[in-house]
Order: structure tokens, then sequence, then C-alpha cells
């Protein structure tokens, strides 16, 4: 988007939703899913992110609850984050279930493009305070994780081929064990 006038434009379009506004938040994240998608497919990076379609459907298999936590810890754009809330959504009765829904979601992603467009996800999908962390997830021994640091669900594609590669097969056997 060389051109000024589009620029303007756009910003001008999105100065007019109100965020504060379940309907219209809900609408625009659905847009910026779509915009994800296509930077993702068009993605020439090497990274691989699963298909919405894919998270989707694992998350109903998973079929998540209330009240459960559900952490990724390669969670990318947090498809598998965003595909959880969108589950959970169908749940929520009361304000104590909101409440629940907004602190369900636990994401890591160690590269910083992918991370800031994971927290813009998790900020569109009413998570108003991410619990999504920069980081490499692959540093910490999950042995060393303490009992307020676990989860009930563990969703992710993690890119273990690239990283066994890369830093070696007893490195990430030390720091995930039970692979």
């Amino acid at each position: 988007m060389k051109d000024g006038i589009l620029i303007r434009q756009l910003v001008n379009l999105i100065d007019e939703i109100d965020f504060e506004d379940y309907t219209d938040r809900h609408a625009f994240g659905e847009i910026y899913e779509t915009l994800l998608k296509e930077l993702q497919s068009a993605g020439s990076s090497g990274e691989y992110y699963t298909p919405r379609a894919v998270t989707d459907f694992m998350i109903e298999m998973i079929n998540p609850r209330i009240g459960e936590t559900v952490a990724d810890f390669a969670a990318g754009t947090a498809g598998f984050l965003t595909s959880t809330l969108k589950h959970l959504d169908e749940q929520v009765e009361s304000v104590e279930d909101h409440e629940a829904y907004r602190s369900s979601v636990y994401g890591i992603e160690k590269k910083p493009m992918p991370y800031l467009l994971g927290v813009t996800n998790l900020l569109l999908h009413d998570v108003d305070q991410p619990q999504f962390i920069h980081g490499n997830s692959l540093e910490r021994n999950v042995r060393d994780f303490k009992d307020s640091e676990k989860f009930d669900v563990v969703t992710m594609k993690p890119a273990l081929r690239r990283h066994r590669a890369r830093i070696g097969q007893s490195e990430l056997s030390a720091s995930l064990p039970f692979l």
C-alpha cells in the first residue's frame, strides 16, 4: 500500500470502529483473522501456520470447558488460542464465565512479528490482558514449572524438526523429556 490516500482511508475506516462495542470488535476480529490467513499463506520465511479449519477442529475435539486453562508454547499468531476462545464463547452464560473466558488462554511465541500479531489477535477476541509471552518455550524444562504454571490443555504445532537440527536432540530432550 504505497498510496498515501489509501492508507488514510484505511485509518479513517478503522477509526470509525467502536472497539468498546462487542459486535464491532467481533467483526473487526473476523477481518483481522482473514488478513492473517492471507499473510500466512503468502509468507516465505519457512514458517508454517496451522490452518484455522484445523485449529478449530482440534479444539472442537478437545472440547475445553469454561474454567479450564489452555496453553500453546509455540503460539505463532495465536491460532489455537483464538480457536479456543471461539469455542469457549459459546459457553459463556454469566459475568463469572466471562472472566474465566478472558483468563483461559496462555501462549508463548519466540519471534517478534508473530508475537505482536498474536497479542493483537487476542485483544480482538476480548482478552484485555493477554497472557502471551514473547520468549522461547524451550529454554525451560517442563519439570521446572510450578503447579500455578500448569495448564489443563496444551495445544500446539511445534517446529520440532527445525529445532532438532539447530539445537540438537540432547538439548530438546532435556527441555521436553517426554519426546
